[in-house]
């Protein structure tokens, strides 16, 4: 088979094969070891990490018959572990000649790398490809002739007839839905031996290569046609993808599957072809390329949802990525003429989300190699430690008040700061490992902006800024939506089609801002974009149509206060009903969750210049400090992260204006509310010096009356049960020190009330 790297390979490759080089005198002194002792285990355990080695690298080339090979001999060494297969004469035979096939294919690439001079690719061939086949063939019996498991008795027990024996080719059954568009039933399929560890393999790098293909390397190709860089990366990902899609056929599959991969393994041939021609001849990737490579990527992240499933379904996806290939060769690199190939070009049936559905997988870019799940566990662990310290105290201050024994209670004082500095440090710790970089949600708005530019046929372009600002993971997962919806809005809504912008005097081009950065406790993100802004007056007038408000009320409201209508359930300045927007749903979702997130979010516009939408989030939602406050022999909890300050106010100077208390302080006139009254409890009368927090959510302050001041504390937010979670201005309860349990308070939904 014939191999093609670009000159930024050589340099892994030669480490690769200098690497391959040791890896294979090892094993070939190991298989030696094994005919001479009666004890093999630490003998098969070292061949194993040698040969997973050079499997694992050169996958990672695409290299397949290598792959292929390292494969194989792995099955035959789990094999001999498990005491399946006797290390004999005739199985170190084996393994000698395999470990020859190897060294034979490195000595080959060892050879054409010699010759490379710097700044130039290779093409090499290796020559061993049938000695390959025959060689994994071979393996493969001596494996099933000593192990039944990989013989596939599963298949017998299910009906179905081994693999060798003749099998029925089946085929898709099309029909109709109730709109006339047709159903694809998808057939289900059996794995066995081999091919479970393969597909496993092949579904994990799919993932990998098409999140990375799609949200980066398309996208900077998109804007620098001419990325060099770039577009060699595309290349060995599509390369990769290839090599991974061959080595998976290569093992003995269902006969109708077998039929599938080979549709997709043509798919990326006919891919890899289109990018060495457009490399050789020195031609940048054109608009129209990246249009279908990111369909066929699209068809790979549909297909392996279909394959986490088990099934497979012929949608016709494959074969219109066949023809548009052939088109698109034809049209950019033969100078003929070329039929148009967009976004809607390839057909998505609409039968496609049927069988899909709730199945589509995203590539992750944590680096952390540990299960979410169990970080959950560490981190509420680690919150009722924080919680647990708060008993020391409690239990000090009885041994003094109540049993006057003021020594103990210094040990046991002395005892609880000792573990209140160990949970800090774990806290820090695990807290550092839940922080992600916001670049893992940001990444996929570039293709998200790019489809909606060809749909509306705009030019835009997405500026992302402050990409490793970190967030807390749970947060991170939740604000995906939100940002959506607002990405979108400023690229559908937002940005003026290219005549309307050149009548403004604006650069054709429009631009969405996409940033984030931290402020104190709090990180920020902005959408902003330049286009046409938001007209105040034409909110209040959709508003007073739909009925969300009167005529009154519109002509007494602010511009400020006017935009913030966008947030009304069911509001929508869209003339009409796309496929991006204008159904009225959306800018109430975004702010329902981000309140849910004890966050709050703003808007500024003005007519002609664009508009900013401004989310402030808190940087983690688990263990926070708080302020624990009494309200009718209730004990709360408000988060000391929305409190500026705490004062004991005298009565006479709360003054009532409208119904309304006001406090002048500070020189600053701020509006007061009741704690009771926002929770509708029992209203008591004012005492001489009224008790008041100093409220903020970042923007503005409020003054909150409560009954007593108590003290600060740590605490564990726990999220309430089902019947409690639609209660305005909770984010969740906590357990005190002394057992029982107090709700935690939600500042900003607690302001957003009293401003409505």
């Amino acid at each position: 088979m014939r191999y093609q790297f670009i000159a930024n390979d050589i340099k892994m490759l030669r480490a690769f094969i200098d690497e391959s080089v040791e890896s294979l005198k090892k094993a070939e002194d190991e298989v030696l070891y094994l005919k001479t002792t009666i004890n093999p285990r630490k003998s098969l355990d070292n061949l194993v990490g040698q040969v997973h080695t050079i499997k694992g690298l050169s996958s990672f080339f695409s290299l397949t018959e290598i792959t292929r090979l390292s494969y194989q001999i792995e099955s035959v060494l789990a094999a001999m572990r498990n005491d399946n297969i006797q290390a004999g004469g005739a199985e170190t035979g084996w393994l000698m000649k395999a470990n020859d096939a190897l060294a034979e294919m490195i000595t080959q690439l060892s050879e054409a790398c010699a010759g490379v001079a710097q700044g130039e690719g290779l093409d090499v061939e290796l020559c061993c490809t049938d000695e390959v086949d025959g060689l994994i063939q071979a393996m493969q019996l001596l494996v099933q002739e000593h192990e039944e498991i990989v013989s596939a008795p599963y298949n017998q027990q299910q009906g179905q007839p081994q693999m060798g024996q003749e099998q029925i080719g089946v085929q898709p059954v099309l029909t109709k839905d109730d709109e006339g568009q047709p159903n694809v039933v998808p057939i289900p399929f059996l794995l066995t031996g081999a091919a479970v560890g393969l597909m496993e393999d092949f579904l994990l790098e799919a993932e990998e290569h098409s999140g990375i293909i799609t949200e980066q390397l398309l996208i900077k190709l998109d804007s620098n046609p001419e990325d060099a860089e770039s577009f060699g990366d595309l290349f060995r990902r599509v390369h990769t993808l290839k090599g991974n899609t061959g080595v998976l056929m290569s093992v003995p599959i269902d006969e109708a599957l077998q039929s599938f991969l080979k549709d997709l393994l043509q798919i990326f041939q006919d891919m890899e072809s289109l990018l060495v021609r457009l490399r050789d001849a020195k031609m940048p990737i054109s608009s129209a390329i990246i249009n279908l490579c990111f369909e066929v990527m699209d068809a790979l992240m549909r297909i392996t949802s279909m394959l986490h499933k088990d099934v497979i379904a012929n949608d016709g996806t494959l074969e219109n990525l066949a023809i548009a290939m052939v088109d698109i060769q034809a049209c950019e690199l033969d100078d003929l003429p070329c039929q148009t190939i967009a976004v809607e070009a390839i057909a998505k049936p609409a039968d496609a989300k049927k069988v899909f559905k709730d199945t589509e997988t995203a590539s992750s870019g944590h680096s952390i190699r540990v299960s979410g799940e169990k970080l959950d566990r560490l981190m509420n662990v680690i919150g009722e430690l924080s919680i647990t310290k708060n008993v020391f105290s409690q239990i000090a201050r009885k041994l003094t008040m109540e049993h006057n024994l003021p020594l103990l209670s210094r040990e046991v004082k002395d005892a609880g700061q000792f573990v209140n500095r160990i949970s800090a440090e774990l806290e820090n710790a695990i807290m550092a490992m839940r922080m992600t970089e916001v670049r893992t949600v940001f990444q996929k708005y570039p293709r998200i902006l790019r489809d909606i530019a060809l749909q509306t046929g705009k030019k835009i372009s997405l500026i992302m800024e402050g990409e490793d600002t970190e967030l807390d993971k749970n947060i991170i997962e939740q604000i995906g939506d939100p940002l959506l919806h607002l990405v979108r809005n400023s690229g559908d809504h937002g940005i003026e089609p290219e005549e309307e912008r050149r009548a403004a005097g604006k650069n054709p081009q429009g631009n969405v801002w996409l940033r984030a950065y931290n402020r104190g406790n709090y990180v920020i993100i902005e959408v902003e974009d330049d286009g046409r802004g938001m007209n105040s007056d034409k909110l209040r007038q959709k508003a007073v149509e739909k009925g969300f408000i009167t005529q009154q009320e519109a002509l007494q409201m602010s511009d400020e206060q006017a935009l913030q209508l966008i947030f009304l359930p069911g509001f929508s300045m869209a003339k009409s009903v796309t496929e991006i927007s204008g159904r009225g749903v959306g800018m109430d979702v975004v702010r329902s969750n981000i309140t849910a997130l004890q966050g709050s979010i703003k808007i500024n516009s003005q007519l002609g210049k664009g508009s900013k939408i401004t989310m402030q989030l808190p940087l983690t939602l688990l263990v926070s400090r708080g302020l624990v406050v009494e309200v009718q022999q209730q004990s709360l909890i408000i988060p000391l992260d929305n409190v500026i300050e705490t004062a004991k106010v005298a009565a006479d100077k709360l003054v009532k204006r409208r119904g309304r208390r006001i406090l002048y302080h500070r020189g600053e006139v701020l509006g007061v509310v009741s704690l009771a009254e926002m929770l509708k409890m029992p209203i008591g009368e004012l005492s001489d010096y009224t008790p008041v927090v100093i409220l903020t959510d970042g923007q503005t302050k409020i003054g909150m009356i409560v009954d007593r001041l108590l003290n600060e504390q740590d605490v564990l937010v726990k999220p309430l049960p089902a019947y409690l979670s639609g209660i305005s201005g909770m984010s969740g309860a906590t357990i005190m020190g002394d057992g029982k349990v107090a709700l935690v308070l939600n500042p900003v939904e607690l302001m957003q009330l009293v401003a409505r």
